[in-house]
This record gives C-alpha cells, sequence and structure tokens, in this order.
C-alpha cells in the first residue's frame, strides 16, 4: 500500500502536531520566537530569541524552581551553563555568538529535563532519545540545508507488511525533482538514521530533502531516490496497536528481503549494484558497515557516519573476519567507501580502530575527520559532501583522494 504526500503537505502535518521542519521563521532568521506563555498565568516570554550578533537567549518560566540550568549542543564547549531568575521568576540565559547552524537544547529544572514550552520547533523523541527543542542560527544568507528558490522534490510515506518482522512497517522516500514527469530510472540511497531517531529523522531534523534540492539545482549531485526506513526491528509508529518483533536482529532481512524489493517495484530505480548506495548514521553506520561489507554484490557506495561500530562489545576483527578475509572483492566492487567521525565524538577512537583495521587488511577506505560530536550538525555536512560523490566515479575519486 503507498501513500504519497507532498513535502509541504509532509510540512504542514509536522507543524499540526506540534513539530516543523523548519522553526519559527523569526527565530530562524536572526529575531525572536513569538512571544508565549511560560507557564499557566506566567508572563509572556520570547524563547528561543537570536540576535543579530548571534548570540541566543533562551527564557523559562519557573518561578519556584530552585535551580534551572541550560543542556545541549548549544552549550558548545559546556555540558551545562547555569541560569539566572528574575524579580517575575523567568530564568534566562544568554549563549554565543555562535557559528550559522541548527542547535538543539533543554532545561535542567530542579534536576527534572524540560523542553522549551514556547518553542515549537522540536526534534521529537525517538529510539533511545528524548525531545529536543532547537534553534537556527542563520548565517549571511541561505545555509545548505535551508530552503532556498529551486525547484524541490517530494517526500512520500509508503506502509509495508514485513514479511521479516511480522509487523506493519513505514519507509519515507524523498524524489527528486521532475520524477513525475520523467521517464528516468534513477539511482538509489538507502539512508539510515541511529539509535536515537526513526525513519523521518533525515527529513525532520537532517534536512535531506532540502540538502539534495540545492545540490541538483547547483548541479552538483545526480538526481537521486532516497529510501529512508526504520532502521531497527520494530513495528513503526502509529501504525496501530503495539506488536514486537522477535528476532531483533532482523533489521538486515527486512532491507533485502522487504524493502529493496518494494522500491523497486514502486519506484522508477536502478536494480544495479552501481546505481544503489548504502549510508547511516550513528546506529545505522554500524548496520550499513555490516550489511554492506558483507553485500557488495549489492551496493558499490557505502557511506558510515559516526559509526557505531564496536559499541555493543566483542571483538570487531572476529566479527569481521569474512568481510577482512577477501579484501580484493571490496576493492573490486566497491566505488566508495567512506567512513566519517567528528574530533570530539566519543567513538572517534572505536571509528579510527575500525579505519586501521581495513587498511591493515588491504581494503580501501576513505576517513573523513572534522570538527565536531555526536550530532546532526556533523551529519548534515557530511551528506552535503558525500552526495556529489555518490554515482560519480571520478568524483568520489577525486573528493575521497582514492
Amino acid at each position: 500500500m503507498r501513500h504519497s504526500v507532498s513535502a509541504a503537505a509532509i510540512a504542514a502535518l509536522l507543524l499540526t502536531a506540534g513539530i516543523q521542519a523548519q522553526g519559527p521563521a523569526p527565530a530562524g532568521r536572526g529575531g525572536a520566537a513569538p512571544a508565549g506563555r511560560g507557564g499557566r498565568g506566567g508572563p509572556a516570554i520570547v524563547s528561543p530569541e537570536v540576535h543579530p550578533d548571534r548570540t541566543v537567549t533562551l527564557r523559562l518560566n519557573a518561578p519556584r524552581a530552585t535551580e534551572v540550568v541550560l543542556t545541549g549542543n548549544i552549550t558548545v564547549d559546556k555540558p551545562q551553563v547555569p541560569m539566572s531568575k528574575d524579580a517575575q521568576g523567568v530564568w534566562s540565559v544568554t549563549v554565543g555568538p555562535l557559528d550559522p547552524d541548527i542547535y538543539e537544547y533543554n532545561f535542567l529544572v530542579d534536576g527534572v529535563t524540560a523542553t522549551d514550552a514556547v518553542n515549537r520547533y522540536t526534534r521529537v523523541a525517538a529510539g533511545n532519545a528524548g525531545t529536543l527543542s532547537q534553534v537556527e542560527v542563520p548565517g549571511d544568507g541561505p545555509m545548505f540545508y535551508d530552503a532556498r528558490a529551486v525547484p524541490h522534490g517530494d517526500v512520500r510515506i509508503n506502509t509495508y507488511d514485513s514479511k521479516a518482522m511480522g509487523v506493519t512497517r513505514t519507509v519515507w522516500v524523498y524524489t527528486p525533482p521532475g520524477y513525475d514527469k520523467s521517464n528516468t530510472r534513477y539511482p538509489v540511497l538507502y539512508l539510515l538514521h541511529g539509535a536515537g531517531g526513526n525513519e523521518n529523522n533525515w527529513i525532520t531534523v537532517g534536512r535531506a530533502n532540502l540538502i539534495l534540492d540545492n545540490l541538483i539545482a547547483d548541479g552538483h549531485a545526480k538526481p537521486m531516490v532516497i529510501v529512508m526506513p526504520l532502521a531497527r526491528a520494530e513495528q513503526s509508529d502509529n501504525v496501530g496497536p503495539r506488536q514486537t518483533v522477535a528476532d531483533r536482529n532482523a533489521f538486515e532481512k527486512d532491507l533485502l528481503g522487504d524493502i529493496i524489493p518494494m522500491i523497486e517495484k514502486t519506484y522508477r530505480v536502478s536494480n544495479q549494484p552501481d546505481q544503489r548506495a548504502l549510508a547511516g548514521l550513528s546506529a545505522g553506520g554500524a548496520a550499513t558497515l555490516s550489511i554492506g561489507l558483507r553485500h557488495p554484490e549489492m551496493f558499490h557506495w557505502i557511506v558510515a557516519m559516526s559509526s557505531a561500530i564496536g559499541v555493543l562489545g566483542g571483538n570487531v576483527e572476529q566479527q569481521f573476519s569474512d568481510v577482512l578475509a577477501d579484501p580484493s572483492k571490496l576493492n573490486k566492487n566497491l566505488h566508495l567507501l567512506w567512513i566519517s567521525c567528528g574530533t570530539e565524538d566519543t567513538l572517534f577512537a572505536s571509528n579510527q580502530q575500525f579505519v586501521k583495521l581495513l587498511t591493515d587488511h588491504g581494503i580501501k577506505n576513505h576517513f573523513r575527520t572534522e570538527p565536531g560530536a555526536h550530532w546532526f550538525r556533523v551529519w548534515r555536512k557530511d551528506l552535503h559532501e558525500i552526495a556529489p560523490m555518490l554515482f560519480n566515479p571520478a568524483a568520489a575519486k577525486t573528493n575521497s583522494g582514492a
């Protein structure tokens, strides 16, 4: 069963539900968010307030609280920043100036985590992550992840019954501008979220659709279909009463046996491995490596961002012994094996070790290091950097240093 929904319709739906793909327009463009009530009967407050100098003021009405601190990657290099209370019981703090980007934050109120009550721009709880408030600090012009006056693709939602898991699931699919008016058979990227995400994460948080719209319009990336499944062995949200999945390792079977055949039947995508890529972040990066490196006959482009490789313990070399035993098979088939990680990420050392393991066994790869920790601020840039390489061997060779 197929449900096709335009990106605009999805944005409207998310806004109705209290989410939005873009933040409140004033706050996202250097102004103040609309004033809101910080609590029943409390004073009207503005939060977040983005100032012209790219500092940001956050406020919370909590007159009975004894301590409120700001947390999240908006604090940059500090785990927590204390807030001050005024005579009306409104707590506030100003941080920055900050680089243009999208930041996440929460308040810790007497030890209890709370979102910003008057900021409707949120990253909704998914997987093992709670809800986070967000704010966009603008640059001098549109950022690479912002909507521009260019042709836009569509984001569609497909509902399917997973034979591998025995539950109903959904997959989000980006189709490039002009898809419905062409007869082209497109290359396809299967893009996986992390442990703290779900199938909509790369759209509602990562803005993958806008990133690709802009790259395609500028002639920097080939038009492609992006398939974003739920990268865990579980039922999707909002499809019916919750059912459990007995096999917690069934995602690979679902991807190879259910999702890919459904996508190739439903969409005009190539079924050739040269035109099929697999990428993911964090836990999705680990799944990408586990599945992709074992199936070079399926995927000739593999991208792992901040991979959670080795997080569950065990000997990684033993876990990948079958892959390491035949480096020529990977080197012959893969156009790109691209691994990245932020230098402040707690997973940096394990990614560095895995890259060394691959290199020591003669498996060609490119390791991209960059400033940053385990957050979408890094992964948006990763997608923006790797998309132009996909399905373009010459670009991949030049830009990866292969």
